[in-house]
């Protein structure tokens, strides 16, 4: 079960974790999002528009402080946010450890932790699945994520 706090809307959600890829810790991130501090904010991308999340964070301060320090679930994620929170949360790149079909995320492999991490992040519309494969032996799952939407109407027959 889902025990995630906040739920963010897919830019808010990639912009924290540009933020974190970025080296950016949690009390220097939420005070540049509070102060709209762009310069603080460059190194999670010279070019990015911070508009959107400073409004967000004004608007919604509370949330985004605990999506910062305690973790969030994305409101709705679509396959390339999907893909993009893969890349740049856990460092997969398409093509060497990420294989994405139309259907969703076909195989991936990830540790026990980060499949917690990624679960919890999941909105309902996605399923992740542990694929029924021995664990390998530097603890790696192999797992896949699809629609929920696409299970539904496979168990339906459809």
């Amino acid at each position: 079960m889902k025990k995630t706090i906040s739920r963010l809307p897919m830019p808010a959600g990639l912009r924290i974790e540009l933020s974190r890829a970025a080296g950016l810790d949690n009390e220097t991130l939420f005070r540049a999002l509070k102060e709209k501090d762009v310069k603080a904010l460059r190194p999670a991308g010279e070019n990015l528009d911070w508009e959107y999340m400073f409004s967000y964070a004004e608007q919604h301060e509370e949330e985004v402080k605990e999506a910062i320090y305690h973790g969030y679930e994305f409101k709705f994620l679509t396959i390339n946010g999907l893909r993009n929170y893969l890349k740049i949360r856990f460092g997969f790149k398409d093509g060497h450890g990420l294989e994405v079909s139309e259907e969703g995320i076909v195989s991936l492999k990830m540790s026990a932790e980060d499949v917690k991490e990624l679960e919890g992040a999941l909105p309902g519309h996605w399923n992740l699945s542990t694929l029924d494969v021995p664990e390998e032996k530097d603890g790696q799952r192999k797992i896949q994520i699809k629609p929920a939407a696409l299970e539904q109407n496979k168990a339906a027959g459809s």
